[in-house]
């Protein structure tokens, strides 16, 4: 028995909601009431061969529901394409309230968002959802990925969403790694704008230009550092292409650490001792010395107790994965709008461990895990380009 099959391929659901759920009920027929459903999140058209495809149904299956929702007048064939909800209509409520996936995906952006949808939101969702054929679990993927580096809103879940479906990215596993390659990418983007002390944003896009060529030609953490310190040293401010033309410059003499800078720049370390000159620059410069040197030398002390404690003691190194993976889960239940008390206990509970950990091997955990003096600057003297207030405070009393 072919059915009507055999000369359609599209039905167009022509009963309201509380009808057709009667008349499926009558028809004794679940596959005609998953075909509906389909139809349903569909805009009330049901093709069905992407039916056949995409709920794995077999043909005898399809065919016997497909004439029970003739049979019953829930459908009538149609060659019409899927229309697009009326934004201003019930139906998007309606859709809410009959497809889980779609309700699914309103609450996750609700949460997100820390407030309800409004209509436009909605919409936007039923568009990504339906005209984008994606599935609810990429969505969710998407807004969760989105919270977590601070990028969440309308505008960049959909060009995102856009921006995925032109890549053909279709499935959850190539958005997933879409989206680790990209988070990679941001964190990079941040580390360097730390070693220029830049914190709280990500670059624009001409300093993208600088911080990809550094990446792409693999110039360690250390030089940038050490070129915004010369950078500010010498012009007093951060101007991108001039700390770009001083890591160019040690690039192309081979350089790859501080001490190749040390050794071939002498005159760069002389003119830290010349305090004769009372310039408000030789002050300054002083300054920055006395700050970069106070500042590398905690670093690699922590560096070099957190390296004993890891290779001499195995509590340590459990401790520290419990703390990544408690703090991971954490930072979950954030972005779903989840209970976090019994993770800031687990952590709590999990620092006083390392602090007694660290205690029993001998060390301070202040030593191990240092904090700067000053929380603002982080002991750079400068925020980007500015001065901060104890850097002035030190540099007024020179």
């Amino acid at each position: 028995m072919w059915g009507f099959l055999k000369y359609m391929s599209k039905l167009k659901i022509n009963l309201p909601q509380d009808e057709a759920n009667i008349a499926i009920l009558q028809s004794k027929n679940p596959v005609a009431a998953l075909l509906y459903i389909y139809g349903v999140v569909n805009g009330g058209i049901i093709d069905t061969e992407k039916a056949q495809n995409e709920l794995s149904i077999d043909e005898f299956s399809l065919n016997r529901a497909t004439d029970s929702l003739l049979a019953f007048a829930v459908c009538s064939v149609s060659n019409e394409q899927p229309s697009s909800i009326d934004p201003t209509s019930q139906d998007l409520a309606n859709l809410r309230k009959t497809d889980y996936g779609f309700r699914g995906i309103c609450n996750i952006y609700e949460k997100a968002r820390g407030g309800y949808a409004t209509q436009n939101e909605v919409t936007a969702l039923y568009n990504i959802y339906i005209n984008l054929n994606m599935s609810p679990d990429m969505i969710t993927l998407l807004i969760t990925s989105l919270k977590e580096r601070d990028r969440f809103s309308l505008r960049n879940l959909e060009k995102t969403a856009y921006e995925w479906h032109d890549a053909n990215i279709n499935t959850y596993e190539a958005a997933e790694q879409y989206m680790n390659e990209k988070f990679a990418q941001t964190n990079r983007y941040r580390d360097i704008l730390k070693l220029l002390n830049i914190t709280g944003r990500d670059p624009v896009q001409n300093e993208k230009k600088y911080l990809d060529e550094w990446i792409n030609k693999k110039i360690p953490s250390q030089l940038i550092s050490l070129a915004y310190e010369k950078t500010i040293y010498n012009i007093s401010e951060l101007r991108w292409p001039y700390i770009n033309k001083i890591l160019m410059n040690w690039l192309d003499a081979g350089y790859k650490t501080q001490e190749d800078v040390n050794k071939n720049e002498s005159s760069y370390q002389r003119s830290g001792s010349i305090v004769s000159d009372k310039t408000q620059k030789t002050n300054q410069a002083i300054l920055l010395e006395e700050y970069s040197k106070k500042r590398h030398e905690r670093e690699q002390k922590a560096a070099s107790l957190i390296k004993k404690l890891t290779e001499t003691s195995q509590s340590f190194v459990e401790n520290e994965r419990h703390i990544k993976l408690v703090s991971r889960k954490m930072a979950g239940a954030a972005m779903s709008g989840g209970d976090m008390s019994i993770f800031r206990e687990q952590l709590d509970d999990l620092n006083r461990k390392r602090a007694q950990i660290i205690s029993a091997n001998g060390y301070d955990v202040k030593d191990v895990f240092p904090s700067p003096d000053c929380p603002v600057c982080n002991d750079y003297g400068f925020i980007g380009s500015t001065m901060c207030k104890c850097f002035k405070e030190k540099l007024e009393k020179m």
